[in-house]
């Protein structure tokens, strides 16, 4: 009897065990498998009527998973997910072929607009050019913008950084402020489709009247979306307040930025860019180029453009400063630099184009506040990892 009852007892355990074996593969598969849907669902360039858009935040919470490095998951991703090879939104150098519909890309995307003018641009094309635009929606709020064909063009350029990108770009008076993550386009055929945009911000452009001067450079491929050099040209000082480069919810509001003379700028791109031995990674929060707290004797000397007192080379010297408050003046014949990096937008999962012609805001030592737009050159950057 007692032989019998051990028996029982051993089968019981035995198949409890494996029960719970079960149950943790189980658990295991389905935790994989949301988490793949996840990934899915946040890089889908297309949506069905019924599916929902995906919370960036969602995008920026998927790198931060504990295995999110592994080589395990990074296999399950490209094997079986499929998320690495997908050419939605896939950087150009990333390898993943050619879209097999069209599509705008989910990203970060920043926009101007002066009430009069303005423009966005977004990776990727919404019709084929069998099948042209005809209008396209997007959302601010409760308000529906409707934009003609004329109002949006859809290329294939090179702007300046070695690599044609599918474009598609706005120039409309949007109104400013932050927009629905998709857009709704009708092609010719009259067949609608629901583009996931991610994220979308027009900001208002003010005016520019002291006298300085910004030019802008991309490297996406080196993890460097936007270098701003700005000049004042002008005859009295401005203080730079901040830059505006993605909206909030893609940005970690940190960029490298200091001010000085024209020669100190110029040895810390130098420094910053590799021209010069021991040049300092870019993409690093911690990158300070050797040289930029030297005292600069022109700019230790100026006062700042509110009258608040004089800027030491300490204040003005190249390093992390929050994009929402630079606190840089430029003296007149001097020159700042302002480097949007990789470690200035959240990373995501998938890796999301970012788009914007950036908007450097500054106050006159009269207390004028003013902006100085990028309008010629799109900066291009793509999130991390």
């Amino acid at each position: 009897m007692s032989g019998r009852r051990l028996t029982l007892g051993f089968e019981r355990g035995r198949l409890r065990g494996t029960a719970c074996i079960a149950g943790v593969l189980f658990a295991a598969v389905l935790i994989g498998s949301m988490l793949a849907f996840a990934e899915v669902w946040t890089g889908a360039g297309i949506l069905p009527s019924w599916a929902p858009r995906a919370p960036y935040r969602l995008a920026r919470a998927l790198p931060t998973l504990p295995f999110a490095g592994s080589p395990a998951w990074a296999w399950v991703r490209r094997h079986v997910v499929g998320v690495s090879r997908w050419p939605t939104a896939a950087a150009p150098w990333s390898n993943a072929g050619a879209p097999s519909e069209p599509a705008l890309g989910p990203g970060a995307y920043l926009g101007w607009s002066d009430g009069v003018r303005g423009s966005i641009t977004f990776h990727g094309h919404a019709c084929s050019a069998s099948d042209p635009l005809v209008t396209l929606t997007l959302s601010l709020g409760d308000t529906r913008i409707e934009l003609e064909r004329s109002a949006v063009v859809a290329t294939d350029d090179d702007v300046g950084i070695g690599y044609r990108l599918p474009l598609t770009t706005v120039t409309a008076p949007l109104p400013p402020g932050e927009y629905s993550a998709g857009a709704t386009a009708r092609c010719r055929s009259g067949e609608e489709t629901r583009h996931q945009l991610g994220a979308v911000r027009i900001v208002a452009r003010p005016a520019d009247s002291a006298g300085l001067v910004v030019s802008t450079s991309s490297t996406p491929s080196g993890g460097v979306p936007a270098v701003l050099s700005v000049f004042n040209l002008g005859h009295r000082p401005a203080r730079l307040t901040r830059v505006e480069y993605a909206p909030e919810v893609a940005a970690t509001g940190q960029v490298l930025a200091g001010a000085g003379s024209v020669e100190q700028v110029a040895r810390w791109r130098a420094s910053l860019f590799g021209s010069e031995p021991g040049g300092s990674d870019p993409t690093s929060p911690d990158a300070l180029p050797p040289g930029a707290t030297q005292t600069n004797p022109t700019a230790s000397g100026g006062a700042s453009a509110d009258g608040s007192g004089p800027r030491t080379a300490a204040d003005q010297a190249l390093r992390v400063r929050p994009a929402a408050s630079l606190d840089l003046t430029i003296e007149p014949d001097q020159a700042a630099l302002i480097v949007v990096t990789t470690a200035s937008l959240y990373p995501t999962r998938p890796s999301r184009p970012v788009l914007f012609r950036p908007l450097v805001l500054y106050e006159t030592a009269a207390g004028e506040q003013g902006g100085m737009l990028v309008r010629d050159r799109l900066a291009v950057g793509w999130t991390g990892p």
